[in-house]
């Protein structure tokens, strides 16, 4: 009875492992996303005076991301949320489809794409002023 115990306990160890090596694996992705995102953001906005931050709430399944758009800017909020909350899941995904199933990254590679070019094209929005053309 001793020995089952203890093969129960070390089963459990061993999934707490496994567990814990999982989510410290998707945390480096979800970072590595979040590192791809703030620099986007700063590659395409270089002449605002805007910044991105990336922090860790203390939360592992949460970043804060605070942008401070130009007040040219004519983007929606909201909009550019949705965009970059896909790319991190995409990410990650396409992260973890490369490790198990390879016949299914592309999909989530064109996705990662897709969302990119999403959050450039939603970060770039501006509205312009006081354009003067002389012929």
């Amino acid at each position: 009875a001793a020995a089952g115990r203890f093969d129960t306990a070390e089963e459990g160890r061993a999934a707490l492992e496994t567990s814990e090596e999982t989510a410290d694996w998707m945390l480096r992705q979800a970072d590595n996303a979040a590192a791809d995102i703030a620099g986007m953001l700063r590659a395409y906005r270089p002449g605002m005076a805007s910044r991105a931050v990336t922090d860790e709430t203390g939360d592992d399944r949460e970043w804060l991301f605070s942008l401070v758009m130009e007040p040219g800017w004519r983007g929606d909020a909201r909009t550019l949320s949705t965009y970059i909350h896909r790319y991190m899941a995409d990410s990650i995904l396409a992260a973890w489809y490369r490790m198990t199933a390879p016949d299914r990254l592309p999909l989530y590679q064109q996705a990662v794409a897709t969302d990119r070019d999403n959050i450039i094209d939603e970060a770039r929005k501006t509205q312009v002023k006081d354009v003067y053309f002389k012929l």
